[in-house]
């Protein structure tokens, strides 16, 4: 996996959350549970890479969400994907309602 990033993201609650942002082309293990972020990645010669967020969610399983969802994801204008790594799903819910989400 070629990681791009770090991306840091702050919660209505004002939490600040670390995500790992990779190319939504990313075959990531199996298994892996995560809250995510697609993104619109832009990246100057001049400036950091600024990220546009388009989607927010959780999964118990990252690189079965990319399989079935990626190109849908791709022609919503997304070419990145960010993951905080959470292995608790009440824990991953409640952090996509602080970003959010629903």
């Amino acid at each position: 996996m070629s990681r791009l990033g770090v991306v840091k993201v702050v919660g209505n609650s004002g939490t600040q959350y670390r995500f790992l942002a990779y190319p939504l082309t990313t075959v990531f293990r199996k298994g892996r549970s995560v809250v995510y972020l697609t993104t619109c990645r832009r990246t100057r010669q001049d400036a950091p890479s600024k990220h546009r967020r388009i989607g927010l969610g959780q999964t118990d399983d990252v690189r079965r969400l990319l399989t079935d969802q990626g190109k849908s994801l791709a022609a919503g204008g997304a070419n990145c994907i960010c993951v905080c790594g959470e292995p608790d799903s009440r824990t991953r819910l409640a952090i996509q309602r602080d970003l959010g989400g629903t």
